[in-house]
């Protein structure tokens, strides 16, 4: 019954990671899209940001994009470093990922406008840096891949615990 309710535990932290994630993202380019003097407005698909649409003359400075890229991550990675020390492997992983993904954010955000560059290039280097920045939260979950709690999985039974 302590495994059911772990594992519950663990979808539901996971779902709420992956919404903090986007949530975070969005907001924050909210946030900076509006500090910098555009009119942003957040578009939503159900209770999920989908994008942020700002009005005006001039294209956003690299100066927004990196507060934008602060700001998500000083939203978001507190939070994925606390779980990334928990013991629910799911949401652990999806911690890894998105603060992965906000991480290598930056890239997308400041040099996917090259047009020079065709796009399988660009994400190509994103999924590559996605994976870089989960590194150093990797490390910071112990060192290790996190396995999921599966009784017996990996290893053989002992006589006394096959007879069971």
């Amino acid at each position: 019954m302590a495994r059911a309710r772990l594992l519950v535990l663990d979808l539901a932290a996971s779902i709420a990671v992956l919404l903090g994630g986007v949530w975070a993202y969005e907001l924050s380019n909210w946030v900076s899209l509006s500090a910098q003097g555009y009119y942003a407005s957040v578009n939503f698909s159900g209770v999920l940001p989908t994008g942020v649409v700002a009005v005006s003359t001039l294209a956003p400075s690299p100066l927004t994009k990196l507060a934008q890229v602060a700001l998500a991550a000083s939203l978001f990675v507190p939070a994925a470093v606390g779980l990334a020390r928990a013991r629910l492997v799911v949401a652990r992983a999806f911690a890894i990922a998105t603060v992965g993904v906000i991480m290598a954010s930056f890239y997308w955000e400041m040099l996917s406008s090259l047009t020079s560059v065709p796009l399988p290039v660009h994400e190509a280097v994103f999924f590559a840096l996605t994976c870089a920045m989960a590194i150093p939260l990797l490390r910071l979950a112990g060192g290790r891949v996190p396995r999921p709690a599966v009784p017996n999985v990996g290893r053989e039974l002992s006589p006394k615990q096959s007879a069971v």
